[in-house]
């Protein structure tokens, strides 16, 4: 499950695993071992991550399935149980959110 959401991660920021290793100065294996989960980044590494791409470490640890808390929360001010949601439908949930965002504001 970590390598899974550290690679949707990545790939959201449109960063290849060399330009990852670089940012967190590691190498591009390690971040490959941690996309296949191969082997687990150690607690350093892991808030390293959960800072880069602007996630917490209860995301990347598979506690929750919301990766941009901060985006999510800022528009949804009821007590929707929005951690409950699956990834596509937060995904889902985010896009339409931008969607509204900048159809709104462009009149």
């Amino acid at each position: 499950m970590i390598g899974e959401r550290l690679k949707f991660l990545r790939e959201e920021k449109k960063l290849t695993q060399q330009q990852l290793a670089e940012f967190i100065h590691s190498s591009q294996q390690k971040i490959s071992n941690y996309e296949k989960d191969i082997v687990e980044p150690d607690c350093e590494t892991l808030i390293k991550l959960a800072d880069l791409f602007q996630t917490t470490t209860d995301y990347i640890l598979g506690r929750t399935n919301l990766p941009f808390p901060a985006e999510i929360n800022s528009v949804y001010c009821t007590n929707t149980p929005i951690n409950s949601l699956p990834k596509d439908a937060i995904i889902e949930l985010k896009q339409f959110t931008a969607y509204l965002l900048h159809k709104y504001r462009t009149k």
